[in-house]
């Protein structure tokens, strides 16, 4: 058994919560920055990195599924339906593997962005 078939801790609150609740808004920014090709990250003394074309798509595509795997972690896997707790470590794997190919692209793309810099 691997880290990625442990089932989640927790009661309903922790499902709602982990499974709908904070998915959402990552949900909401990775589609608005797919839609938009348009996005940004936060960085130190007010400078923020923004992203365009494909690499904002990227970046909503790293935000979504960091969205999917907290809700197939939490959502799927405290499920009462045995379907959804029996399958819910595929998902999670699936979106654990796009978002380490996306991640591994937006960090690109800030190296590159922080190099330009003297």
């Amino acid at each position: 058994m691997s880290v990625l078939d442990d089932y989640p801790e927790g009661d309903k609150t922790t499902q709602l919560f982990g499974g709908i609740v904070a998915p959402v808004p990552l949900a909401i920014y990775g589609l608005m920055c797919i839609v938009n090709r348009a996005g940004a990250v936060p960085g130190r003394h007010r400078y923020t990195f923004e992203f365009s074309g494909w690499d904002a798509i990227i970046l909503g595509v790293a935000c979504l599924s960091f969205a999917a795997m907290l809700h197939f972690h939490y959502y799927w896997g405290l499920s009462d339906k045995p379907e959804l707790r029996e399958n819910f470590s595929i998902g999670k794997s699936v979106s654990l593997i796009i978002l380490i190919a996306s991640l591994a692209w937006v960090a690109w793309c800030l190296w590159r962005g922080f190099m330009q810099f003297p």
